[in-house]
């Protein structure tokens, strides 16, 4: 019986002692991913590049983007009508039985 015990206290021991390698040998792989990760993303970042807002030079400049800016907000308030006309096409469209 004391036997018995042995081997199944041995038994356990060595399935953990598998279970455990398995886990150091998986976040062993996920370290050595996060390293290539972080060397690859390492030259990305806000210094690589700026944005900067349109400033007009000149009066005429000025103007020009006016015009520009107006003529896209006229565009997208008709894109916004055409879509809505659409949809209430369709939903007109749609034929519902009211009995």
């Amino acid at each position: 019986m004391e036997w018995l015990n042995l081997g199944l206290v041995l038994g356990a021991g060595y399935v953990l002692a598998l279970a455990g390698y398995k886990l150091w040998l998986a976040v062993k792989s996920l370290l050595g991913q996060i390293k290539q990760t972080e060397a690859a993303l390492g030259g990305f970042g806000p210094d690589d590049f700026s944005i900067e807002p349109a400033k007009p030079s000149t009066p005429e400049d000025l103007s020009r983007l006016l015009r520009a800016r107006k003529a896209m907000q006229k565009r997208k308030a008709h894109e916004r009508e055409e879509r809505r006309r659409r949809l209430v096409a369709r939903i007109s469209s749609i034929n519902i039985d009211r009995r």
